[in-house]
């Protein structure tokens, strides 16, 4: 019968930094992809992608551990989010992207061409087992996977253009960074939670402070807004209590269910 276990050993150092790395490397595209670099910035993204399906493939070959589910979930965040991205004037492989020209199902191809060679690697749907008995053994693998796309809301700081922008995007993807890499060498179920939320919760603060000091309006020359300070508050708050939830509701239940178990011990 299978059972849940709340304490299992952490990863080692090198497990942790590699599913911290793209976590790490998202930050720097976005980073990159800030500056002028007279190339499209799309290929800093494109270049981050290939890491990301290269980092599942030997997830998945290595029957999923704890740090392959990082992967996963930015490689299905990446590619969602490209299936609707336009990358006006991109030359890809020969063709050039036209205006308002989406990836649509492109988008995915590659991640469907590493599950298919994930499969004749192994000649097996073990890997695929020890995927799912890993998330019933730790309802946080799956919150380490969708942790993913609130790392990418944070990281894209989109339309922001903060004198000192750089700075809180260097500050967003380190404690994400650092986050990742805590939550892989915790051992238990409390604290592997906390290591996400509270990077989740500096980042998110980071963007909301970057947010907060510079005149949006005045940039793109808008009428200027009233809205009271604290609104801003209220709404990062929200955003925070919802994303925790979303992340978080499974690994909240198997907590709960397990310290239930306990007490009638």
């Amino acid at each position: 019968m299978i059972t849940q276990n709340e304490f299992e050993p952490p990863s080692s150092k090198g497990e942790a930094l590699l599913g911290a790395l793209p976590f790490l490397a998202f930050g720097l595209v976005s980073m990159l992809g800030k500056y002028d670099f007279h190339i499209h910035e799309a290929y800093f993204f494109l270049a981050f992608y290939p890491l990301a399906l290269i980092g599942l493939l030997v997830g998945w070959i290595k029957q999923f551990p704890r740090w392959a589910y990082s992967y996963l979930g930015w490689t299905l965040v990446f590619a969602w989010w490209w299936t609707n991205i336009r990358t006006n004037g991109l030359t890809f492989f020969g063709h050039t992207f036209a205006y308002n020209e989406s990836w649509d199902w492109w988008s995915w191809l590659a991640l469907a061409l590493v599950a298919l060679i994930a499969l004749a690697w192994t000649r097996s749907l073990r890997p695929i087992k020890e995927f799912f008995l890993g998330i019933w053994n730790d309802w946080t693998r799956l919150s380490f996977a969708m942790f993913a796309f609130p790392a990418w809301v944070t990281l894209i700081y989109d339309e922001n253009h903060h004198p000192y922008l750089l700075l809180f995007m260097l500050g967003s993807t380190l404690t994400l960074g650092i986050g990742a890499y805590l939550y892989l060498r915790s051992r238990n179920t409390a604290k592997r939670m906390l290591s996400l939320l509270g990077s989740l919760v500096a980042a998110l603060t980071f963007y909301w402070i970057c947010n907060s000091t510079w005149d949006f309006n005045a940039f793109y020359h808008l009428p200027p807004t009233n809205e009271p300070w604290y609104m801003g508050i209220l709404r990062w708050s929200a955003v925070l209590i919802i994303t925790t939830l979303f992340m978080f509701g499974p690994a909240i239940l198997s907590l709960l269910r397990g310290r239930k178990k306990q007490s009638n011990a």
